[in-house]
């Protein structure tokens, strides 16, 4: 099951010391963007901030995934935290303040870490310097924090040591005072411009990580003329994307690293129609404004971005300035939202060292599109021609609004994606093919904002990965035993298990009580359930049919239903349009870490068909090193459907599985999915589906089985699926072992070249 996320590397620990507050609609206080931009401006561990290349070194050939380990402390719980030693695990700590009152700078003196003590609040920061204890380590900004780590400099040289190797160790003092040198003498560093666009700065924020402190040059940040931020933010991402280049072809100890590629975090902010609603009625409730002053605030929160230069615009004709002041508040409201997503965006590339990406805020825009498959919708316009077609204008449309440049960087480097967003980005069509084709995408929701920062906690606390063993701990569950058509594929899909000899637990549930003992007996790790789904607005969200009940997000909460990976094979358990209390985001609130869900109704056919592939294939990418992580896993199966998608179209049309020439079968599929599963060869693979589909046929069918298939009159299989969670940092055993060298505390004395 999971393990505590271990520390290869001495980490910095960074409490954020707040006062308890709610997070819904708007971003909360305590993680405000003063105390987040310092945070990005500090190193992620003591080594970093000496040993820069020797630290990403090893970060790749040790496959570690230590993040910032930045914690929110609520002022109130302090105590009780200080009782249960939490706050002992780190060689620093790093308390931030944010609240005014400073009870807990009493409390935390009980601590035995060594630290570091800063505040936002100038009130705080003289209580502090009034303090004979704190005084001296009080600090404001990252070239004060630096010279603390020189002055106590013989307790972070002991603290050291046993982090490292012996050869190693011995050159702590010369880094030390190689930093001071730096820290004295800051003008003789290259003086560089870089863009002003905050986006833009999340990126030399990790460019800063990858080569802290920055000793080849002295930033400095400038206005860019709007219509070139997107071709800034590229910019910033490939000067990220650089470090990682030296791995291609990079061996080391006869290991190949070419596919160490961190994943590109890509933010997609959007106005869900449900969430506009909810703030305007809300303005109503509170009777603050008039009905003319409402438009006004409904214009504001609707806002969208240019697709260029990240301008909203607006015709000022008409307007008074109660008005224009109206407006310029909600738009603001949009902007904090958007800039505390940047600053999640920051946390979650710091796993992996990732390029963050971010378009322009988009929404009616995009309604348009996305309004055929509201859920009510849906069930009418639900023939699979419409559902194509719908499909891909919503891709469509999302290329031709977005920037050019964002797009040919996406479609030229971008292997593994973290998307955050409420969109279903997946769907995004670029150069005609789909993005969760073209690449591995995980998503994280937009809604709520907690879950952003709930993700990036969980997944800096506890890590899971794939084991060996795997299938011995995977369940599958049937909630619709009632339903002759589920019933019967879970059954074909057990009975081919047990012809395979796969371990794999299937269990029938007839009630919520089954399933929460079957979850518990089986203490399972990846867990798949076959049933229908629903989705009904209120605090039931979408839900999951268990026999005579229904599964809903409090029971898998109360119920403590904590499975790290989840497939759901059930009827849209991920509706679009920003829908809250989905049954995936409960399934994160008890602890998993991955959870495949559906965006719209599917079939009982293809879910057992990915069933069967997910269970048949595992059997084979846990013993042989196949795929990295879980999410290069879950997208090849998904991907490789396409092959069979086609070939049962065809089938469905007359021309059976006996016409196609077996041997050509045997030997072309395989081909495909090999080309389809690197990312050099992906968007050719996808254009070159169909004929490799055809080329199994004799040639007196080819013309016949062609048209068919130009008819594009079925849906391929990853359209329908969301991979929700950070998938990417699932890996595989086998991966890690045959690939990288054994996870060590040990700094490896060797830089890239």
């Amino acid at each position: 099951m999971y393990v505590p996320r271990r520390a290869t590397f001495p980490p910095i620990a960074y409490y954020l010391i707040a006062d308890r507050d709610e997070i819904a609609l708007s971003p909360p206080d305590s993680l405000d963007d003063v105390t987040l931009s310092l945070v990005a401006t500090l190193p992620r561990d003591l080594f970093q901030c000496l040993f820069p290349e020797e630290h990403y070194f090893t970060s790749v050939v040790r496959n570690v995934k230590q993040p910032v380990t930045l914690r929110v402390c609520y002022t109130d719980s302090v105590a009780e935290r200080v009782e249960l030693g939490a706050f002992c695990d780190s060689p620093l700590n790093v308390y931030l303040f944010n609240s005014t009152n400073t009870e807990p700078l009493d409390l935390l003196r009980q601590v035995p870490t060594k630290c570091l003590v800063s505040s936002k609040h100038g009130e705080v920061r003289d209580r502090i310097r009034d303090d004979d204890y704190y005084r001296a380590f009080l600090f404001e900004n990252t070239h004060e924090f630096l010279s603390k780590i020189v002055e106590f400099r013989q307790e972070i040289h002991e603290k050291l040591v046993p982090w490292c190797s012996d050869e190693l160790s011995k050159d702590i003092g010369e880094a030390l005072d190689l930093l001071k040198e730096h820290l004295g003498s800051p003008r003789e560093r290259e003086e560089v411009s870089l863009s002003d666009f905050r986006p833009c700065r999340i990126n030399y924020m990790t460019l800063n990580q990858l080569d802290y402190p920055s000793r080849r040059f002295a930033p400095k940040f400038e206005t860019t003329d709007h219509s070139k931020r997107a071709t800034s933010l590229v910019d910033s991402c490939v000067k990220v994307s650089a470090w990682a280049e030296f791995l291609r072809g990079l061996e080391y100890e006869g290991r190949d690293y070419s596919r160490s590629r961190p994943p590109v975090v890509l933010s997609v902010p959007y106005h869900p129609p449900k969430r506009i609603r909810q703030q305007i009625d809300q303005a109503r409730k509170e009777k603050t404004a008039s009905k003319r002053l409402l438009n006004w605030c409904y214009k504001g929160l609707t806002a969208e971005q240019n697709t260029t230069n990240y301008v909203v615009q607006l015709n000022p004709r008409g307007a008074t300035n109660e008005d224009l002041a109206t407006f310029a508040a909600a738009v603001q409201l949009n902007a904090n939202r958007v800039e505390f997503i940047d600053n999640m965006g920051y946390l979650h590339s710091s796993f992996s060292l990732s390029p963050y990406l971010r378009m322009p805020m988009k929404g009616a825009s995009l309604n348009t599109w996305l309004h055929p498959f509201e859920l009510s919708n849906y069930k009418r316009t639900a023939n699979v021609r419409n559902v194509l077609r719908n499909l891909h204008r919503f891709g469509d449309e999302a290329r031709s609004i977005y920037p050019d440049s964002i797009m040919e960087y996406l479609y030229g480097y971008a292997d593994q994606v973290v998307a955050i967003s409420d969109l279903p980005i997946e769907w995004l069509r670029i150069n005609g093919v789909p993005l969760a084709f073209l690449c591995d995408v995980c998503r994280l929701p937009e809604t709520p904002l907690a879950s952003i920062m709930a993700q990036y906690s969980l997944n800096s606390v506890v890590e899971f990965s794939v084991s060996r063993e795997i299938l011995t701990k995977a369940l599958v569950v049937c909630g619709a035993p009632d339903d002759a058509a589920v019933l019967s594929a879970f059954e074909t899909n057990r009975d081919q298990a047990r012809e395979r000899g796969s371990p794999a637990r299937f269990e029938v549930c007839t009630n919520l009580h089954e399933f929460a003992r079957a979850v518990h007996e089986n203490q399972p790790e990846l867990l798949i359930i076959d049933s229908h789904g629903d989705y009904a607005e209120g605090a039931d969200g979408s839900t999951i049919q268990m026999g005579t009940q229904t599964l809903t997000g409090p029971f898998l909460v109360e119920n403590q239903i904590r499975v790290p990976i989840v497939i759901l094979q059930c009827c849209s358990t991920a509706p679009i349009y920003g829908r809250e209390h989905t049954i995936a985001q409960a399934f994160f609130e008890a602890g998993s870490i991955s959870v495949l869900a559906t965006f719209l109704p599917i079939t009982v056919r293809k879910s057992l068909y990915l069933s069967a592939r997910i269970l048949g294939n595992l059997s084979y990418a846990s013993m042989t090193a196949v795929h990295p992580n879980w999410a290069s896993f879950i997208s090849h199966n998904m991907r490789t459907a396409l092959f069979e998608d086609m070939r049962l179209r065809l089938q469905q049309a007359g021309i059976c599985y006996d016409k196609f020439d077996g041997s050509k079968y045997h030997k072309i599929r395989p081909q495909w999915q090999t080309e389809s599963m690197f990312r050099g060869s992906r968007a050719s693979a996808f254009e070159s589906c169909k004929d490799a589909v055809l080329s199994c046929l004799p040639p007196e069918l080819e013309k016949v089985a062609r048209n068919i298939l130009d008819l594009a009159d079925f849906v391929p299989e990853y359209l329908y699926y969301t991979h929700l969670g950070r998938g990417d940092l699932i890996s595989f055993d086998v991966w890690t072992e045959d690939k990288h060298l054994p996870k060590a505390p040990l700094l490896l004395n060797k830089k890239p070249q």
